[in-house]
């Protein structure tokens, strides 16, 4: 419905509103001075009945005015309050606009706040980076590949670029939730092989620093780039970059990695060294044991320790101690690494930093053994640290049934001790000051060289891991060959990793006989020619149940193999494959002089 001004208002006196009919217009009106509130609503007539008031305004210079609902041609406001309007042509100097839908328009500031109005020129300098408060977006970035990544709200930052073939993974422990994973570290790599052979040069003179890649059908880089007929590649240990080393110079008694490279812009090929982490014995004490602590038997200790000081940075990978059991215990035995307590100089504060796997300890042999204590995660030793190694069990407490941990009454370990907890007293204290060891017998293994990324040469971009080569400590490639993924070694005396002194359960640590790899190896044994029957069971790590008697262990995660020889000559016998994990297995013999050699490896 219309609303109608009337141009001849013949102004009545003032008096209440009256009710208008639906579909009527109301003629009452009030003429308004310019310039004065005009004290009353403009509104339409609605289809119910309302009380219409109808106010001829005599100019449209009015200081203060309230429409509910109006249409103008042109309209001048010096202050107005808006709820809903439609405006073809507006001029408005100050206005609190509560909902505006604006089709076109220029916004003369800039926004200074979130759900500010930002104009077309504001928007484009903040796309090109340079926004009006000086802050210069595109210096983040430093080089080509370079991120902008959210750091956290309203900030970002700058992811730098990975290495070529390099993916980008989500990681909430980084700085900027990303980050980049290596081909060569946990990526789950394409990298395979068909019909490999590679091996240490067959000519004499170039055998001890040169490997020779006699042939390949197809290499899968770990791009996932398939990649056909490799043949007569060479690389040499004493030279740099494509067919040599990719960073520093050649070292002795280390692991090298053997990568298969491309350059996918000429299609150019090469094979490259590259270092391998290593794990290598940090402090050990390993005098004959003479005496030993019970762990948890009647109001006794429930918790023993080593301390000890790395010389060796890096993950702890592995702890090896002298035990046994007295009796039929049932449950678990540990070792857990934790700092020395600031409170209680020279014992542990009760924090495990790391703990390793678990032994059952029913399987442990009732004479000593000497077994490796696994970590799986990759906790650092500091130099000039004091650290304990505290052993524990969760077996019941008794003095029936319990283990011995082995130590020496005289100690000689000058950087620690042993420590033992009295349940009694609710104390730590010294073990050698109530009868006990000096020290314990124990090994540390740290993981000297860490991990890296392979650095290809300029122009090459794509690589695949082929192989491993030991450079000996004549700075001589162990001799080898290979098919596809499995090393194979030979009887050599470059090989044999173990020759038996005792007859205890023992620890063959093989960090120069296995490459730093889970994989399956294969043993030759060589028995010595002694007139009686002999067992020679070897196994993993938790083979901790290795008998002299004809009966196979149930060692888990490897397999456990023994060997009945006797007569007067010497026995040799094929062992294997075995399961290796952090290049150590164990053995027992029953007679001195019995040799282990490694004969291959399959990664």
């Amino acid at each position: 419905m219309a609303f109608f001004w009337n141009t001849n208002p013949n102004p009545p006196a003032r008096e209440m509103p009256q009710a208008v009919p639906p579909g009527e217009v109301t003629y009452q009106v009030h003429v308004i001075a310019n310039s004065v509130d005009p004290k009353c609503s403009v509104t339409y007539n609605t289809t119910n009945v309302g009380y219409d008031e109808l106010c001829q305004l005599a100019s449209t210079n009015v200081g203060v005015a309230n429409f509910t609902n109006a249409f103008f041609d042109n309209f001048t406001a010096n202050t107005a309050n808006i709820s809903t309007a439609t405006f073809d042509t507006a001029n408005i100097q100050t206005a609190n606009i509560l909902n505006a839908n604006i089709r076109y328009g220029y916004v003369g500031s800039d926004p200074t706040a979130n759900l500010g109005i930002a104009s077309k020129h504001y928007v484009d300098a903040a796309m090109a980076n340079v926004p009006a408060g000086g802050s210069d977006l595109q210096n983040i970035i430093d080089a080509r590949g370079d991120l902008l990544v959210g750091i956290s709200a309203n900030t970002g930052g700058r992811l730098p670029v990975g290495n070529s073939g390099d993916t980008l993974i989500a990681d909430s422990t980084t700085s900027t939730g990303l980050r980049w994973r290596s081909t060569g570290s946990d990526a789950v790599l394409s990298q395979s092989v068909l019909n490999l052979t590679l091996f240490t040069h067959y000519d004499p003179w170039l055998r001890n620093r040169q490997l020779l890649l006699y042939r390949a059908d197809e290499i899968v880089m770990a791009s996932g780039q398939r990649v056909a007929e490799w043949s007569n590649v060479i690389v040499d240990i004493t030279l740099s970059g494509a067919g040599g080393l990719d960073t520093g110079v050649e070292a002795a008694s280390h692991w090298y990695e053997v990568h298969a490279i491309r350059n996918s812009s000429n299609g150019a090929t090469a094979l490259i060294l590259h270092r391998a982490p290593e794990t290598i014995m940090d402090q050990s004490f390993t005098t004959t044991t003479d005496n030993g602590r019970n762990l948890r038997n009647v109001g006794q200790f429930p918790l023993l320790s080593q301390s000890f000081i790395p010389a060796v940075a890096g993950p702890l990978t592995s702890v090896e101690i002298e035990v046994s059991k007295t009796g039929s215990p049932t449950g678990l035995i540990w070792v857990t690494l934790e700092s020395d307590d600031a409170n209680n100089v020279g014992f542990p504060d009760g924090v495990a930093l790391a703990t390793s796997r678990v032994m059952d300890v029913s399987r442990l042999p009732t004479d000593k053994a000497r077994i490796r204590f696994l970590f799986d995660t990759n906790t650092s030793v500091s130099l000039s640290t004091t650290y304990h190694l505290v052993y524990q069990s969760d077996y019941t407490i008794s003095d029936a049934n319990y283990t011995t941990i082995w130590g020496i009454t005289a100690g000689g370990y000058t950087n620690g001790r042993a420590n033992e907890y009295h349940s009694g007293f609710s104390i730590w204290r010294q073990c050698v000051s109530n009868g006990g060891p000096g020290d314990f017998w124990f090994k540390t293994f740290v993981q000297g060289t860490p991990f890296t990324a392979v650095t290809l040469p300029s122009g090459y971009d794509q690589r695949c891991l082929i192989s491993y080569v030991y450079n000996d400590s004549a700075s001589n490639f162990k001799k080898y060959s290979q098919r596809d993924r499995q090393l194979f070694y030979g009887v050599s005396m470059d090989w044999r990793a173990f020759t038996s002194v005792t007859g205890l359960i023992e620890a063959v640590d093989l960090t120069a006989f296995i490459p730093p790899v889970v994989g399956l190896v294969g043993f030759m044994v060589q028995s010595p020619p002694v007139n009686l029957a002999r067992y020679i069971p070897i196994g993993g790590v938790a083979c901790t149940d290795l008998s002299l008697d004809n009966v196979a262990s149930t060692g888990a995660m490897s397999a456990n193999t023994y060997r009945i020889s006797g007569g007067t000559g010497t026995t040799i016998t094929n062992y294997g494959p075995i399961v290796v994990e952090k290049q150590v297995i164990l053995t027992r013999t029953k007679a001195a002089n019995t040799r282990l050699y490694v004969q291959s490896v399959s990664f």
